[in-house]
């Protein structure tokens, strides 16, 4: 065995004392996880065997190989409630199957969700499934459709049901708009091919949008708010995310805050800012009731910064939002379901102009 001190170069026979090596062994210790709570005190040589086998406070590995640790005196409530791995039914149509599956792919077919219309238009045969929303505001006559001269100008969103009439009491403003637009093209007909709404349009839908928050729970405990995917105002309108503050913005706790929030999109250069319209934000109820809960974000009073135009890339920090917009405890049971909340968004770009009209 050599010396331990470097500079010394002597090597030596070491004897291990049998005595004191049973009178050390035998000697009576507290478990390692005594601190969090483990009672056991015995002899050191039974240490091991006893965080391997019986501590209740030791991690273990999930039997299921899901690859997360449990302590001991957990893994049964992780087995029967966290496990991604374990059995798992459908509340909505009964099928039954590994968790992650049915949270995952089979939550997306599903034929036992019940989702009103958003615009309450009482046919709702067709919306079985959460991608049967969208398939639904196609052919629905209650829904706000950008009228089909947008393109040359006109700004009304106007109902399916409605568009024949719109455009026969329009019919001269329509006119006009081509005609601008004729003289737009011959004076400088290369700015057409800027415009990404002309060329791309299927990749822009139109309002309302259905944003999807997921593992509701997990994001209580994470830091900052929860950020959607991003939502346009029209085809080449204005581009916002919505922020979600799900223990409010003041972080006590009692209120979901939402601020509907400005982010650089490919149409800024030809919009007008600042932007001065107003944003409906609806939490849908996941029950078979008409229960909702509808505020309104308007950007005309909160001052500039809200509505400037963001900077290439970025996402501006001041939001137009509402700290209050509703009470958590009124959330379980009917508009939180499996972990998921529903936003209805609908974007009314036109709002601060007719106001200032």
């Amino acid at each position: 065995q050599p010396c331990p001190i470097q500079e010394c170069q002597r090597s030596t026979t070491i004897n291990k004392d049998v005595n004191t090596d049973n009178q050390v062994k035998a000697l009576e210790i507290k478990c390692v996880h005594s601190g969090d709570g483990c009672e056991w005190i015995g002899q050191l040589d039974r240490l091991e065997n006893h965080c391997v086998r019986d501590c209740p406070e030791e991690e273990t590995s999930c039997d299921r190989g899901c690859d997360i640790k449990a302590k001991r005196k957990d893994v049964q409530r992780h087995l029967r409630d966290e496990c991604p791995q374990r059995q798992y039914t459908c509340n909505n149509c009964g099928d039954e199957g590994i968790y992650a599956r049915i949270k995952g792919q089979h939550y997306k077919d599903c034929e036992g969700i019940y989702i009103e219309c958003p615009n309450n238009c009482g046919n709702n045969e067709d919306i079985n499934t959460v991608e049967g929303i969208e398939a639904h505001l196609e052919i629905c006559p209650l829904q706000n459709k950008e009228c089909r001269y947008w393109v040359v100008g006109c700004r009304d969103l106007v109902h399916s049901e409605n568009t024949e009439q719109h455009e026969q009491d329009r019919k001269r403003d329509h006119e006009d708009m081509i005609l601008r637009a004729l003289q737009n093209i011959i004076i400088s007909s290369g700015q057409l091919k800027e415009k990404p709404w002309l060329e791309e349009k299927h990749k822009f839908p139109t309002s309302p949008w259905t944003l999807k928050l997921e593992g509701y729970e997990e994001k209580l405990n994470q830091e900052g708010p929860w950020r959607s995917e991003s939502f346009f105002g029209s085809p080449k309108g204005y581009c916002f995310i919505l922020r979600v503050y799900l223990k409010g913005k003041d972080g006590n706790g009692r209120y979901l805050s939402v601020f509907p929030t400005l982010r650089s999109g490919p149409n800024d250069e030809h919009l007008k800012w600042p932007f001065t319209g107003c944003v409906h934000i609806e939490l849908l109820s996941q029950n078979n009731s008409s229960t909702r809960h509808k505020e309104t974000s308007y950007f005309s009073v909160v001052g500039r910064d809200a509505g400037k135009r963001p900077q290439e890339g970025q996402i501006n920090e001041v939001g137009c939002g509402i700290p209050k917009y509703i009470e958590r405890s009124r959330l379980k049971g009917e508009f939180l379901k499996e972990d998921t909340l529903y936003f209805r968004i609908i974007v009314d770009e036109q709002f601060g102009q007719q106001k200032a009209n």
